[in-house]
């Protein structure tokens, strides 16, 4: 509906292998799901509903129900409450057990893997909060919110938990503090938690990027290769080599029919042992790239700007490199109410200012990244060479840094702070872990190196994103 709804595809390229953790954004964050002894099992909730019965009483279904309806039914926490958290009490109730997923794996639907959603937006997320956050910096609101928090780890017995709260808090006071006018607001159906109902991001809508892989199924992929007017047909040559025909008059919807588009086979034919396209999409060119590797990972624990020692994680990580579309659309009747008689208008109208604001953020951090690999490293046992090249490289082309090693307290915070501020936040925020303290290694500086190398090659999570259109 113009005016009142955009939406656009987006083709998202990586510059970097990026890693996002399945066991995080698999079963274990939905709410059917509980994990047991590192088995996850899926709930049947009428199963649920009939043990709570037998051993705790209609009162205990009644509250399970209203959680249920309300939306905040958590089966972990209920069972917890009533005593029923066990190995054994799950097994009664579950409609089946998988193995749990590694956070170390891709996440994936069946077998095809695919980027969540989630984890675009949540990026996204980050790149608004640091314009808003910025615009208060100029009344030192933060720093003295920074402060103020600082004090709190300080004196915290459970520093982690603590740092989980300080983040939570920058996104309520900052994304979640607004409030729709009357004509959105409906108190009858707003939930129980605030947080959902004034959060601006309900605006904001982001599909699942599905990520094709050519070298699969080589036959669904092709190249416009050569016009036969003669025959009233354009030929496509596959991966695999295979000649296939478009008929010229009329072509499949969708697709450009100029030499050299690379295409998205959908449905064939056959016809006097001639394979015809009967129906196709746009592809492009550099699916053909599209992997999912593994790699070992490293955490370079840096101290006055220096490497002075690398954590080498034990397992290694899947990570996605290549191209895949996901669509973004904008309710902007929504971002309108939220926008009236607030004190502070939102810093994006439309998805082309969204994907700027992306963009500016990156470069901050990629400035920062560039500013630290100028500093004097000598000293340590990692050579960064490799990593100052790709910065160097592509400069000026992310948009937006995905999944593992984007920490909101590592970029967002950290960027925005003095060197004295941020060296406190950096040391007092990590929490200690044994034998290492501290780890003053920000997330952003988790690497990756091949096999055969015994220093980091590349950083994680890169990508530049680029608008294809209207959906």
């Amino acid at each position: 509906m113009p005016g009142k709804y955009e939406s656009k595809t987006v083709l998202l390229t990586t510059l970097s292998p990026v890693h996002i953790g399945a066991g995080q954004l698999g079963r274990n964050h939905q709410q059917g799901f509980i994990t047991v002894k590192d088995k996850d099992y899926l709930i049947d909730t009428q199963k649920l509903q009939a043990l709570l019965f037998e051993t705790k009483g209609l009162a205990a279904v009644e509250k399970f129900i209203g959680q249920m309806e309300g939306g905040r039914l958590k089966i972990e926490n209920l069972l917890k409450d009533y005593n029923l958290f066990s190995e054994n009490a799950v097994k009664k109730i579950a409609k089946g057990v998988l193995p749990a997923r590694k956070g170390t794996d891709f996440p994936k639907s069946g077998d095809h893997y695919y980027i969540p959603g989630s984890s675009i937006k949540g990026s996204i997320r980050t790149a608004v909060l640091f314009h808003m956050l910025r615009e208060r910096l100029k009344n030192n609101q933060l720093k003295t919110f920074v402060k103020n928090e600082i004090k709190k780890l300080e004196k915290s017995r459970d520093r982690k938990k603590t740092r989980e709260s300080f983040a939570k808090k920058l996104v309520i006071e900052h994304i979640q503090k607004y409030m729709p006018v009357e004509s959105i607001a409906n108190p009858d159906r707003r939930p129980e938690s605030e947080g959902s109902f004034k959060d601006v991001f309900r605006a904001v809508k982001i599909k699942d990027a599905m990520i094709e892989e050519p070298h699969l199924t080589p036959d669904r992929f092709g190249e416009i290769t050569d016009f036969d007017p003669d025959n009233k047909r354009v030929i496509v040559t596959t991966l695999s080599r295979r000649k296939v025909f478009v008929p010229a008059d009329p072509g499949p919807e969708k697709i450009k029919l100029q030499k050299g588009e690379y295409i998205k086979i959908l449905q064939t034919e056959y016809s006097n042992d001639v394979t015809i396209i009967k129906r196709a999409a746009p592809g492009h060119k550099s699916f053909r790239n599209n992997r999912i590797k593994k790699y070992p990972a490293m955490l370079c624990s840096l101290r006055h700007n220096k490497v002075q020692h690398k954590h080498t994680f034990h397992d290694k990580y899947e990570t996605f490199q290549g191209s895949a579309f996901f669509d973004v659309s904008l309710d902007l009747e929504l971002m309108e109410q939220f926008n009236q008689n607030q004190a502070y208008i939102l810093p994006f109208h439309d998805v082309d200012s969204l994907l700027q604001l992306c963009k500016t953020f990156a470069a901050e951090i990629w400035t920062e990244e560039q500013n630290y690999l100028a500093e004097d490293n000598g000293g340590g046992d990692v050579d960064l060479n490799a990593i100052d090249s790709f910065y160097t490289k592509y400069k000026g082309k992310a948009s937006l840094r995905l999944g593992w090693g984007s920490g909101m307290l590592a970029t967002t915070v950290s960027l925005l702070l003095d060197e004295p501020d941020r060296k406190e936040l950096r040391d007092k925020a990590v929490p200690a872990t044994p034998g290492t303290w501290p780890l003053p290694a920000p997330k952003s500086r988790r690497l990756l190196f091949d096999k055969d190398e015994n220093n980091p090659i590349l950083p994680f999570g890169w990508v530049q994103l680029e608008e294809t259109g209207n959906d």
